[in-house]
């Protein structure tokens, strides 16, 4: 079975709240990882939510391995002392928090593509083009939208300048990560995700394509657009939503006159 992308167990916030139980124990000393698991975060040490927890402070840079005589253990960053023991507001802990929830190879990943939005678009590409699991793709991007917000990335983001290294063409799934069952779904096209084309004229284009089991829905945008075009371009849409709305209400109807249709026996 393919292994699909590695991410992190827990999103930021609670992967902070467990490195601050962590300190409550241990402070910064090195410490076994099981006593961590055990006494701080009160699992089993052979406990597989232990262990996937413990990558997700690791994924985050929340913790460091360290060598003690023969012994492998563990110990808080610089990055997670930062964030627990200085104040709110401090710069300083901003930028550790902003660096923590880039830090993950996937969030790097998505941050850059789609800079901190969602969209339906989003959920496709990482099913098919970087082989999530279907079932536990709505739990990573939730985990990193609310990890965004934890680290204050979502209102006017753009402002914190948090560049990261292209990965628009990386297949995440070179890392270790979770079992991705093959789709029953059938292929999808290989455009998820919004791209800028350029069209005839040398006008600069977003071209967007919804994949939906019917068929491709594929959106063209020119890539600048002045407040009043927006304003005209959102009445448009809610326009064509009528449409369709009117349209799919129309296919039902006939579906379900030909399904109350007497059959020949």
């Amino acid at each position: 079975m393919a292994r699909g992308p590695a991410y992190p167990y827990v999103g930021l916030e609670q992967a902070v709240e467990l490195s601050k139980k962590m300190y409550a124990f241990a402070r910064r000393t090195a410490i076994h990882p099981d006593a961590v698991v055990k006494e701080a975060w009160e699992y089993s040490p052979t406990s597989s939510s232990g262990q996937k927890i413990l990558a997700a402070l690791r994924y985050f840079g929340l913790v460091e391995d360290v060598q003690v005589g023969e012994n492998k253990q563990i110990k808080l960053s610089d990055r997670a002392y930062r964030i627990l023991v200085d104040s709110a507001d401090s710069p300083e802990r901003m930028k550790a928090l902003r660096e923590a929830v880039l830090a993950p190879k996937a969030y790097a990943y998505c941050w850059k593509r789609w800079n901190g939005d969602t969209p339906p678009a989003m959920r496709s590409h990482l099913i098919f083009d970087q082989h999530f699991n279907e079932s536990s793709v709505d739990g990573f991007v939730k985990d990193f939208k609310s990890s965004l917000q934890f680290a204050g990335m979502l209102d006017g983001h753009a402002k914190f300048g948090m560049a990261v290294e292209e990965t628009d063409d990386e297949d995440l799934s070179e890392e270790n990560g979770e079992d991705v069952e093959p789709s029953k779904e059938g292929k999808a096209t290989p455009d998820n995700n919004a791209k800028r084309v350029d069209s005839e004229g040398g006008v600069k284009m977003w071209n967007e394509v919804f994949n939906l089991p019917e068929g491709a829905v594929t959106i063209n945008i020119p890539a600048e657009l002045s407040a009043d075009s927006f304003e005209d371009l959102v009445a448009g849409l809610e326009l064509f939503k009528r449409k369709i709305g009117r349209m799919v209400a129309r296919s039902e109807a006939a579906k379900s006159e030909q399904d109350e249709s007497p059959k020949d026996v």
